[in-house]
């Protein structure tokens, strides 16, 4: 039904302009989220107080930005409810059939009003729209302000200046740049150079593969300390992907690196516990053996992890500080910095401190059920493809401290608390299911850092903008808890739509919105033992800070802002193709040689920042193929006689493959030819 409605109004074939009566109501809709608030009582800085998005933001130029990032499909659906609400009948729909004239003939309070009642409505499609403008809104607004704008001038936020030019040498790449039409010849293909594909390509580059890694991202050093550009350039879709009903976001490194260009550090090994249900649970006994634990300690020395040398910043401090007054567990998180200090603040734009890039990869070609290339996706027959993925659901406690506490400024992550981490569902778990199925289930509580464009983006919206920015204006004051769920139940899967864009539907059990809960009330007691003089959640409609109240609420999809910054699970691995995508030595069943190597391949969610996991099930998987492979002694004999003109074995060598991204249900591809199209970097 909504492509019919969709097609009658936007039509079909390439995506039109927006209407001036469309991007009227855009503009109008900025201005309801940030307009000027009247009067001289309301105890805001001047600049913010005066702050009117249309004033920054240019409906056209917004919607031309969002046209390059988001699928068409999407694109068409805004164009679709802009049109309707630019018509008295379409407004009289979406306003519950309060106002027959276009939204931005309505008056300022009117407005207002459709907004609010479109956040507390009892339809999912009104709470997905007021999602969705409002994270458009301040999303373009705050990330676009330049640091010497007198509104940030205000809000305190100052990260440091990136190192002069040279200072922080780039990494020794070696980018391949070709025509649209290339052929290139290896003997290993590795799609994704990011904590699975680097490794799993590092790996067989030592034993002897000529190895080409693809990644549809571009290298982006980290050249500005504007917001919104480093979240367009580094992260997928523009920062813009979510669930098709946006009550998750989904914050995916799209770049050279992948997820390891924006991590925060943060190198934590997967826990015994999750280890020995992979095992038991799972058919996979590598994980409790020493050989996997040899691999953890390989990838963590290679990386320079280590608690060593950690620097709390103030906000790190005050959550141990007062973890430890209520006698919670709290612990340092080792950090890949190799003991030094590092306190840029601004990692997840990327750190400051060969391989085809812009190269999207379409199609694996497959000979005789054998993977023999990649044409530059698989759609599988693996009932499981796509499915069971884990997104570690994020919400987060703020607290507000009488003195500055800076959360941008110091490392970022440097602190958890497991406290929560066995809530299992608080009474909702099932004895009667296998032992581990809820145990060892619940959150971990994390600090964090947010500039001001994330911070805009969670905060409540209420009855207008003043509510927002008074929030805001409490920038330097603000310290933010991460509730991070180990998701259980993980009813979130991905597939992929007409256009060949990924979309992914999202709901979260009773059992694990059940931890999430928990983890918030107790993020608030943490804050309020480590000084707080008020803490919040980012519900729309609960007060500071009522347990009741929150516990009422639940964190349903949207009914307070998630976020994922994890995603996992989607090819698992396992004993069976009845019970999973991959085998235990990380091959498809379906198809010989295809290998998948990231993320993708946990049987569960960790519970923890996956990028050591990740690292490690590259690291596992590339070398499982190596001692597979028949052929490997001779290509690295070949490799070490030949100098000039390497000889490519007449036995194409399986090689694993790995994407940085989550979204994409087959990841890999083997060949000793491989004909790689780069595109446009916009999925």
């Amino acid at each position: 039904m909504d492509e019919i409605i969709t097609d009658a109004i936007v039509g079909r074939g390439p995506l039109r302009p927006p209407t001036p009566a469309e991007l009227s109501v855009l503009s109008a809709i900025f201005d309801t989220f940030v307009s000027p608030v009247a009067g001289t009582d309301h105890g805001l800085p001047p600049a913010l107080a005066a702050l009117r998005a249309s004033g920054h933001l240019d409906p056209a130029a917004v919607l031309a930005d969002l046209g390059r990032k988001i699928p068409p499909a999407n694109m068409r659906k805004l164009i679709m409810v802009l049109n309707l609400l630019s018509r008295p009948s379409g407004t009289w729909i979406f306003s519950g059939a309060r106002h027959a004239k276009s939204f931005s003939e309505l008056s300022t309070a009117e407005r207002e009003a459709v907004l609010s009642g479109w956040a507390n409505s009892a339809n999912p499609l009104n709470r997905s729209l007021f999602a969705m403008f409002k994270g458009m809104t301040l999303l373009s607004l705050y990330g676009s302000l330049a640091l010497d704008h007198p509104t940030s001038a205000e809000l305190g936020f100052h990260p440091p200046p990136l190192p002069a030019p040279g200072v922080v040498p780039d990494p020794a790449l070696k980018f391949v740049q070709q025509p649209v039409s290339a052929e290139l010849e290896c003997d290993a293909v590795v799609v994704g150079s990011g904590a699975g594909g680097g490794v799993a390509a590092a790996v067989l580059a030592r034993a002897g593969y000529r190895v080409i890694v693809v990644d549809k991202g571009g290298w982006e050093p980290r050249s500005t300390q504007n917001q919104l550009e480093g979240l367009s350039k580094m992260y997928d879709m523009g920062g813009m992907l979510s669930s098709e009903d946006a009550a998750i976001a989904i914050m995916s490194g799209s770049t050279v690196g992948g997820g390891t260009a924006i991590n925060w550090c943060a190198s934590l090994k997967p826990q015994h516990f999750v280890r020995e249900e992979w095992a038991e649970r799972h058919g996979l006994p590598y994980f409790v053996s020493p050989e996997y634990s040899s691999a953890l300690d390989a990838v963590c020395d290679g990386i320079g992890a280590t608690a060593e040398g950690i620097q709390h910043n103030r906000v790190n401090q005050l959550f141990c500080d007062g973890c430890r007054k209520l006698g919670m567990a709290v612990a340092d998180i080792p950090q890949n910095t190799r003991g030094q200090a590092h306190d840029c603040g601004m990692c997840g734009m990327g750190c400051a401190q060969g391989i085809l890039p812009n190269c999207r990869v379409d199609r694996v070609i497959i000979e005789n059920g054998e993977a023999r290339g990649i044409e530059c996706f698989v759609a599988g027959k693996n009932r499981h493809l796509g499915k069971h993925l884990g997104l570690h659901p994020v919400a987060l406690t703020l607290g507000r401290f009488p003195d500055p506490v800076d959360m941008y400024r110091g490392s970022m992550m440097t602190a958890v608390s497991t406290a929560v981490e066995s809530h299992n569902g608080g009474g909702l778990n099932d004895p009667k299911k296998a032992k581990y199925v809820g145990r060892h289930y619940g959150t971990k509580l994390e600090c964090t850092s947010l500039s001001p464009m994330f911070l805009a983006m969670i905060l409540p919206w209420r009855n207008g903008p003043e509510f927002h920015k008074s929030l805001l204006a409490d920038y330097r004051h603000l310290a933010p808890v991460m509730v991070i769920t180990r998701d259980r139940d993980r009813r979130a899967r991905v597939a992929v739509d007409a256009d060949g864009e990924p979309k992914v539907s999202f709901d979260l059990s009773p059992f694990d919105e059940a931890n999430l809960v928990e983890g918030l009330i107790r993020a608030a007691a943490v804050l309020l033992a480590a000084g707080a003089n008020r803490v919040f959640t980012t519900h729309q409609g609960v007060d500071p800070f009522d347990v009741a109240a929150v516990r009422k609420a639940g964190c349903r999809p949207l009914q307070a802002p998630l976020f994922s910054a994890h995603q996992m699970g989607s090819c698992r691995m396992g004993s069976s193709p009845k019970r999973s995508v991959i085998n235990p030595r990380g091959e498809t069943w379906e198809v010989k040689g295809l290998y998948v190597a990231d993320a993708s391949t946990f049987p569960t969610s960790t519970g923890v920042n996956p990028m050591v996991t990740t690292y490690s099930m590259g690291y596992s998987i590339a070398n499982f193929l190596v001692k597979d492979d028949p052929e490997c002694e001779r290509m690295a004999a070949q490799r070490v006689v030949v100098a000039e003109k390497p000889v490519v074995a007449e036995k194409p060598a399986p090689v694993v493959a790995s994407a940085s991204r989550e979204s994409k249900a087959a990841k890999a591809a083997v060949s000793a030819k491989v004909l790689a199209t780069p595109v446009a970097s916009r999925l």
